[in-house]
């Protein structure tokens, strides 16, 4: 997907995932749902460069 952003072009790429039950049930206004939470693709990888003000750096995973 091409986006704009104050006038600078890029391209956005929606990473794919799926919901998957997590055996919780919540009430909303009486009516009772099942709770769901994305889970990535095995392999999926999110980028560890991330960008400020046109100056790179690398990004710090939990671990």
């Amino acid at each position: 997907m091409k986006l704009v952003y104050r006038g600078v072009p890029y391209e956005f790429n929606r990473p794919s995932f799926e919901m998957v039950d997590v055996g919780i049930t919540a009430r909303y206004r009486r009516v009772p749902y099942a709770v769901r939470c994305p889970q990535l693709s095995q392999g999926e990888a999110f980028p560890l460069t991330l960008k400020y003000r046109g100056v790179a750096y690398p990004c710090l995973q939990p671990g």
